[in-house]
């Protein structure tokens, strides 16, 4: 048998006090998180033996970690208003590995040097340095 309670006299009123928060601005938080995982840096996603350099992540990687809430053109509509901006540039690059394709990779303009070799740049060029830029024509 379960016990009840009974109240004496009037009942406690239940209140309801501040408001919840409405959704975040889906551009605004996708933004933030990019920029996030950028500086933070990441590895490919697949390969775990890959360093993690703060400013340069690899695409794959940046995918993984924003995880599969995202679709890929909103993701590729605050990238490229990312590199308009000028807080970021794309870049491929190969690490002389057996692998066919070049690594996609998301960094900060000023930490394009660690990425000795880079075989294409997609991004505002004034933020690269010449010799990059002349590294690539040839």
């Amino acid at each position: 048998m379960a016990l009840r309670r009974h109240y004496v006299g009037i009942t406690p009123e239940i209140e309801d006090v501040g408001t919840v928060p409405g959704r975040p601005n889906l551009y605004e938080h996708l933004k933030n998180r990019i920029m996030e995982a950028v500086k933070d840096g990441s590895g490919t996603g697949y390969d775990h033996n890959t360093d993690v350099v703060p400013g340069i992540a690899a695409w794959a990687g940046l995918r993984h970690r924003l995880g599969g809430r995202y679709r890929t053109a909103d993701v590729q509509t605050v990238i490229d208003d990312l590199l308009r901006q000028g807080a970021i540039l794309e870049a491929w690059w190969h690490d002389g590995s057996r692998r066919i394709e070049p690594k996609h990779w998301i960094l900060l303009p000023e930490c394009i040097e660690q990425l000795p070799g880079i075989h294409r740049i997609r991004g505002r060029l004034d933020l690269v340095p010449e010799h990059i830029i002349d590294a690539l024509d040839n």
